[in-house]
């Protein structure tokens, strides 16, 4: 046993070298002063690269939740003018292509196959080839992007194409992921599909539909549970300039942006009305929120973002973060990661008014959710779980 133990612990080494060495980890080496590897990213400058990109929204959400009737109304207003839409169908027919309305000259494309598992390249080539007939003039030019999903559906491997392909990273940015909830049926419908609770839990904002068939307020602490940092409205007040203002992927240099992005219940942190050991649990999937006051090694807060990755593989929905980093003093480093994909984190120039200290949410599935605080303990022992989120 001693032997096994101790062979398992002289890995730790092996594995945080790697995840040093990952691509990934690159864009922060530089902004460290640190050695890179082969440059495998865009040639174009950053600024120009980020000034250039077409924000794109997934609008995700359970079956008959109302995404498609959203939707529609939602393309009526002239706010949403020169965007182009994607639906993809589950299956060959292609169903809620056939109930879009009012698209007129707009650019407008259906996908097929079932997006928990080969659609996310057929988006990366349905993208590419819209953005190439509109620059070629061969199609309707747009400047942003909404990809409906279907009900059965996974977000994360859409979300994955716009944070690891370098094509999709010099043309398209992640505007964020709106969820739309059925008012009546989601208490029932969360507490059943595990599919359900994947797509609150990665949201960034929740609209809360059917409000006039029942009272949403009982729904309310069960999608704070799930998603403690998405901003929730109703359907009713949704409109086309709120869908494309979320702007939650879109960080450098935007430090009130990070502040929204990581909302935080500052009566929780500092007085803690509830137990440090009370995350969120709702069915298969629990939010853990943490903080710290003091700086970590950015290895360090690499290689535990791997180790959570290694350790629970799919069922780490999300991770969050804007962490303060030993290297840079004064420049927090955004952090996010959706199941294995981390996206290249991001040096702030500055932190968000009125917040200081590193904050992180981890929203984890599956029956051994409840490994993640021993796992913090040990890898991040600066970080302290704290019993609501963001």
């Amino acid at each position: 046993m001693h032997r096994w133990w101790k062979t398992r612990w002289m890995r730790w080494p092996i594995i945080w070298r790697r995840i040093w060495m990952w691509p990934g980890f690159w864009p922060l080496r530089a902004d460290l002063h640190l050695p890179l590897g082969p440059n495998t990213h865009s040639p174009l400058p950053e600024e120009t690269r980020m000034a250039l990109r077409i924000p794109v929204t997934i609008l995700t959400g359970f079956l008959g939740a109302g995404k498609t009737t959203l939707l529609n109304r939602l393309m009526t207003e002239p706010g949403f003018g020169d965007t182009a839409v994607i639906v993809n169908e589950f299956g060959a027919v292609d169903v809620d292509g056939g109930l879009m309305e009012g698209v007129g000259d707009r650019a407008f494309a259906s996908s097929t196959g079932c997006l928990c598992c080969t659609v996310s390249g057929d988006v990366r080539l349905t993208l590419l080839r819209l953005k190439d007939a509109a620059e070629s003039g061969k199609g309707p030019a747009f400047s942003r992007v909404v990809i409906e999903t279907t009900g059965l559906a996974d977000p994360a491997p859409v979300m994955q194409a716009f944070m690891t392909n370098d094509m999709m990273l010099d043309h398209f940015v992640l505007n964020g992921v709106v969820t739309v909830v059925d008012a009546a049926t989601a208490q029932e419908t969360l507490s059943r599909q595990d599919e359900a609770r994947r797509q609150v839990g990665v949201a960034d904002l929740l609209v809360i539909s059917k409000t006039d068939l029942a009272d949403p307020a009982p729904v309310l602490d069960l999608l704070h549970g799930l998603a403690p940092n998405a901003e929730v409205v109703t359907a009713q007040d949704m409109t086309a300039e709120r869908l494309f203002s979320i702007a939650a992927y879109d960080l450098a240099g935007k430090p009130p942006v990070v502040a929204e992005w990581l909302r935080f219940a500052a009566a929780d942190t500092h007085h803690h009305h509830h137990s440090h050991h009370s995350p969120n649990h709702h069915g298969s999937v629990t939010a853990y929120c943490f903080t710290a006051e003091v700086a970590v090694e950015a290895a360090t807060m690499q290689a535990a973002i791997g180790v959570m990755q290694q350790s629970f593989g799919p069922d780490l929905l999300r991770v969050k973060g804007l962490i303060e980093v030993a290297e840079t003093p004064g420049r927090p480093v955004v952090v996010h990661a959706v199941q294995h994909i981390l996206s290249p984190p991001r040096l702030l120039p500055a932190w968000p008014e009125d917040m200081t200290g590193s904050r992180l949410v981890v929203i984890v599935a599956g029956p051994g959710r409840n490994q993640l605080p021993p796992l913090m303990g040990a890898f991040l022992p600066e970080f302290t779980q704290v019993g609501q989120g963001w």
